[in-house]
């Protein structure tokens, strides 16, 4: 990890990383997807994930206020 990195992307459960890329102005390094003009002065990160299905939780509610 780079110590210079402020943007993180946390997950939990079943799930694995499978890319992550950064999004950013055109003619810097570091950036694998550019756009013209770049609105702000930080990059955005994008990753994608393989998520296994799950069974969902048990709901608990009540009949009535």
């Amino acid at each position: 990890m780079n110590a210079d990195r402020i943007d993180f992307i946390y997950s939990g459960g079943p799930v694995t990383a499978t890319d992550s890329m950064i999004v950013g102005e055109q003619g810097s390094d570091g950036v694998d997807v550019t756009s013209s003009p770049w609105p702000t002065d930080h990059r955005a990160t994008v990753t994608t994930f393989r998520v296994r299905p799950a069974a969902p939780p048990t709901i608990v509610s009540v009949a009535s206020r």
